[in-house]
């Protein structure tokens, strides 16, 4: 009847198809399914008609796009984003294309969702285009906000959203201060490090030890700096910062990421989540400018270093080794690094090996607790004693062994066997203890 010449009897086709397919799912899909079924509806419109018979053709379209599954379709369709965007070749695309779409039409429309609606963005290794799309921080942020209220933060979409906050954080002073310089970085008496040798931090870099052994400052990767110089302090949390047009400044504000992250860390049981908050708290602590300042100071007063304390006791090594780094950050300030120094040295030093006892954690994760105690006794002789009483010597000569031991079991048979013919016998230092200074040196004159 839709290909009949007769207008009449194309208007009251469409009609019929409009009142059959009103919410009738099984109908629906038969005529969705049918050759030509929609492409037929769509041509009439192109035709000229009359009014009836447009209003038949719109009803039938209309209820034909509707459908009770919406919210299905809309999870298969990130899910297929997600796996689209595990290609580096489609990466880029995607990210220009997809972002913003996903983060004005999913996150900001689904305040109070509860399925893995942001699965399609977690893939996305972003940063600065994270940051580019201003609405991605502060929608995230919502969110996080909503599961927290509904202590509901075990879900792997509240995982997706903690690691992807945590990636766009990431060198955040890099890439949002537009005052940034590499070689920049603000007095030591405004980051409160309390440092004697007038070195200061590494901007937004460290986190790992320094290729000469030492520790570095603070975050993710491993970048040495040169000669610091006091930093501007026109980038503050009250400024639009770039990248973001005003809005990433948002986070900035007191109590903004700190509201979020804490919860997360008290309350959550996945240690993958626990890992990212912590992680998160690792990069905003670590850069050099004021919102990081102000910052460390947030999660002092909001009471967040006992959580990170609670998370060195976990089983879980990349969480101890990102909690670790977190406070090794924190203590940058002068009463974050007190109070650190007071409460978690012990712990600290629980993570340390003991004689006897199997190698519970990775090497990483021995440098970065490491790393921690040196920030903390470095510049005070009362709580490098309370190592000492703890025992930490003794586990970092344990961790030294160790590291040898690896070492000499990495050389080929050859060379094993030449640095073992180097050694002194054990039987011979008996000998050797026996003689002295006067044994060795002729004293007659001649």
């Amino acid at each position: 009847l839709l290909r009949s010449g007769s207008d009449e009897a194309r208007c009251h086709a469409a009609a019929y198809l409009q009142h059959l397919t009103f919410c009738e799912e099984d109908t629906k899909t038969r005529l969705r399914t049918l050759v030509g079924g929609i492409i037929l509806l769509v041509n009439l419109l192109a035709r000229p008609g009359s009014v009836n018979l447009r209003l038949g053709v719109l009803g039938a379209l209309r209820n034909l796009s509707f459908g009770l599954g919406q919210e299905e379709n809309r999870q298969l369709a990130t899910a297929v984003l997600w796996n689209l965007s595990a290609s580096p070749a489609l990466r880029k695309d995607m990210l220009d294309t997809c972002v913003t779409p996903l983060v004005n039409r999913v996150l900001l429309l689904t305040p109070d969702w509860n399925g893995p609606l942001a699965a399609s963005l977690i893939a996305f290794n972003v940063r600065s285009t994270g940051l580019a799309c201003s609405a991605m921080p502060l929608a995230l942020c919502a969110v996080l906000r909503c599961a927290v209220r509904n202590t509901d933060l075990d879900r792997k979409s509240i995982e997706n959203c903690v690691c992807l906050l945590r990636n766009l954080l990431f060198a955040c002073q890099e890439t949002a201060d537009p005052n940034y310089q590499p070689a920049e970085s603000i007095a030591p008496a405004q980051l409160n490090s309390n440092s004697k040798s007038g070195k200061s931090g590494g901007g937004c870099f460290g986190g790992k030890s320094s290729s000469n052994g030492g520790p570095s400052s603070s975050s993710s990767k491993k970048k040495q700096q040169p000669q610091q110089k006091p930093a501007s302090k026109e980038a503050t949390p009250q400024q639009p910062l770039a990248g973001g047009g005003g809005r990433i400044s948002l986070l900035w504000q007191a109590g903004t990421l700190s509201s979020v992250l804490l919860p997360i860390i008290a309350d959550c049981a996945n240690p993958d989540t626990l890992e990212a908050a912590a992680g998160a708290v690792q990069n905003l602590a670590a850069c050099d400018w004021q919102p990081s300042v102000e910052f460390r100071a947030q999660i002092r007063r909001d009471k967040g270093l006992p959580l990170l304390v609670e998370l060195l006791s976990l089983d879980a090594d990349r969480v101890v080794r990102t909690a670790a780094t977190a406070l090794r950050n924190l203590a940058l300030e002068a009463q974050s690094l007190k109070l650190i120094g007071q409460y978690a040295l012990e712990a600290l030093t629980s993570r340390l090996p003991r004689r006897n006892s199997p190698i519970a954690n990775s090497p990483e994760t021995y440098a970065a607790v490491i790393a921690a105690l040196y920030a903390v006794v470095k510049t005070s002789p009362v709580y490098a004693r309370r190592l000492a009483e703890l025992g930490g010597p003794s586990g970092l000569i344990l961790i030294d062994r160790q590291k040898k031991m690896q070492q000499r079991a990495q050389m080929p048979p050859p060379q094993q066997q030449e640095q073992q013919e180097q050694q002194p016998e054990p039987d011979m230092r008996q000998h050797h203890y026996q003689h002295h200074q006067h044994h060795l040196v002729h004293s007659q004159v001649i």
